[in-house]
């Protein structure tokens, strides 16, 4: 301490005033970059966060669709003949560019998502089996077609649950780590033919 008062005091006249303006522009420069840093946190939140809104949606949709494809099963399946329209067998049927979009939003924005949207695609899948049999004249069981449905839109509850548990984790909103919790449902999958 008593060395730093002496160079003060045996400093030449301009020394601590040139001091003084480096510690001026080290603070200066400081607070530049942490307020870059911080708007560009919060541009990044704000874009995942829009985007994360965009795939809920887009679950919220699929879920729809589910019950619709469903339906339209079901009537061209169990109903008179003449009450049957022939079941459609073309991309709004298997929900495609519906999942195109999804899988371009867990691979490119939230990763964290894939492993359940991986669980999730696979259960689309045997629904598009059941479609394509059924619109190819085959008749699958009751029990196949409740199993196919209602594991694909226990998936998709699955994942809307994991976006609302972990929402400041895939938005990286999060300023702490936390830890990702991943959806406590588990759904069997319905057998493969």
């Amino acid at each position: 301490m008593n060395s730093a008062i002496t160079w003060l005091q045996s400093a030449p006249p301009g020394a601590i005033t040139l001091l003084t303006a480096i510690i001026g522009a080290l603070v200066a420069v400081l607070v530049v970059v942490l307020t870059q840093w911080i708007l560009g946190r919060r541009a990044r939140t704000e874009l995942l966060t829009s985007k994360l809104e965009e795939l809920y949606l887009l679950l919220n949709q699929a879920s729809s669709e589910n019950v619709d494809r469903y339906e339209k099963l079901v009537v061209h399946l169990y109903r008179a003949p003449e009450e049957t329209k022939p079941l459609p067998l073309d991309r709004s049927t298997y929900s495609l560019d519906l999942h195109k979009k999804i899988i371009m939003y867990v691979q490119l924005y939230f990763p964290h998502l894939k492993p359940t949207h991986v669980r999730m695609f696979q259960s689309n899948s045997a629904i598009t089996d059941i479609l394509y049999r059924a619109g190819t004249g085959e008749k699958p069981t009751e029990s196949e077609i409740h199993a196919a449905f209602g594991s694909y839109g226990d998936y998709l509850r699955n994942m809307e649950d994991e976006i609302i548990q972990n929402r400041a984790i895939l938005v990286k909103d999060a300023v702490l780590p936390r830890r990702y919790k991943v959806s406590d449902i588990h759904v069997p999958m319905p057998a493969q033919r």
